[in-house]
C-alpha cells in the first residue's frame, strides 16, 4: 500500500502525523511534488510574476499553491539555499 502525499522542503506538514502513521502501518510514501512545482529548482524568482508558459501562471489550482509558496520568507530562504547548493555541486 502506498500513500501519495504532497511533501517537499516547502511542504513538510506530513511529518507531524501522516508520515508517522504511515510508518506505523507499513504504508509507503510516494512524495507528490518533491520539487514544489519547480520552486526548488530556481524556476521562480521572489517578487516576479511567473512566466505565462508555467503552471504557476496558467493553472488556477496551481496559482493558489504557488501563491502560498511565494508568500513565505522562510520558503524563499530554503529555495535560495537549495539553488546555491545545487550550483556549488
Amino acid at each position: 500500500m502506498t500513500l501519495q502525499q504532497q511533501y517537499s522542503l516547502l511542504s513538510r506538514e506530513s511529518e507531524y502525523e501522516v508520515i508517522p502513521a504511515a510508518l506505523h502501518n507499513n504504508v509507503s510514501l510516494l512524495p507528490w511534488s518533491p520539487l514544489a512545482g519547480g520552486f526548488l529548482t530556481g524556476k521562480y524568482q521572489r517578487g516576479s510574476t511567473p512566466a505565462p508558459d508555467t503552471r504557476a501562471s496558467a493553472d488556477e489550482l496551481y496559482q493558489w499553491v504557488s501563491a502560498e509558496y511565494a508568500a513565505s520568507d522562510r520558503n524563499w530562504h530554503t529555495i535560495d539555499t537549495v539553488v546555491r547548493i545545487a550550483r556549488e555541486v
